[in-house]
């Protein structure tokens, strides 16, 4: 059975500059090439010969075309949301500063849990989140499920049980269940720790038993 504990924090340019023209191709006087509908007049009115855009500069020109439409998107959304920002009152700008804060703060606190869990079970981190005036949201709990599973090697055994306390005490200020999370691995430990001890002392006394059979006279 999978020894499972929770961890869990204490807080409910250019748009056309690279455009390549193939200007090679040139149509007879009057006539239209196929890859273009774009003509050359000279002064007089007359139209002599045809410059057409290579399929290549076709592509690169949407390409283009695609990542400026992109861009002018991103930089209208940065308008908005500074303009919405702008339109909240001093009181709630204060509160989204510190809603800010606090969802630094919880994923700060469960990505060192994560982080330190190397070499046992966990989770990936779990944030409960709470909209702020500005309509975002930000985590103000979280959680990183953090274990192992007991074999018959206390040696590993006794190196998991270090690696969850560790995990458990990993961020810089442990909540109260990440405290608790710790009191059990360390209890684990000694329990472990006595297991090799006795382990060890049984090794020990056969070791003995079977140097007398072999050596009566010692």
């Amino acid at each position: 059975m999978t020894t499972l504990f929770s961890a869990v924090t204490a807080y409910t340019s250019g748009l056309y500059g690279n455009a390549i023209y193939n200007i090679n191709q040139i149509s007879p006087a009057g006539t239209k090439n196929p890859e273009s509908d774009t003509k050359v007049s000279q002064p007089n009115g007359e139209i002599n010969d045809v410059a057409t855009i290579s399929q290549e500069a076709k592509e690169l020109l949407n390409t283009e075309k695609s990542h400026a439409e992109m861009s002018h998107e991103g930089e209208d959304k940065k308008k908005n949301d500074s303009s919405s920002k702008n339109n909240l009152s001093q009181e709630e700008k204060q509160k989204i500063q510190d809603m800010e804060n606090r969802d630094k703060e919880v994923k700060t606190h469960e990505q060192a849990h994560k982080a330190a869990a190397q070499g046992i079970n966990s989770s990936s981190p779990s944030y409960e989140t709470k909209k702020g005036p500005d309509g975002k949201d930000y985590a103000v709990a979280g959680e990183v499920r953090i274990g192992f599973t007991p074999t018959e090697d206390n040696e590993k055994n006794l190196e998991k049980a270090k690696t969850l306390r560790n995990a458990a005490l990993a961020p810089a200020e442990p909540s109260s269940q990440d405290l608790k999370v710790a009191q059990d691995a360390t209890r684990m430990i000694f329990e472990y720790s006595q297991k090799i001890q006795s382990e060890k002392s049984k090794e020990t006394e056969k070791s003995a038993q079977k140097s007398e059979k072999e050596d009566p006279a010692a």
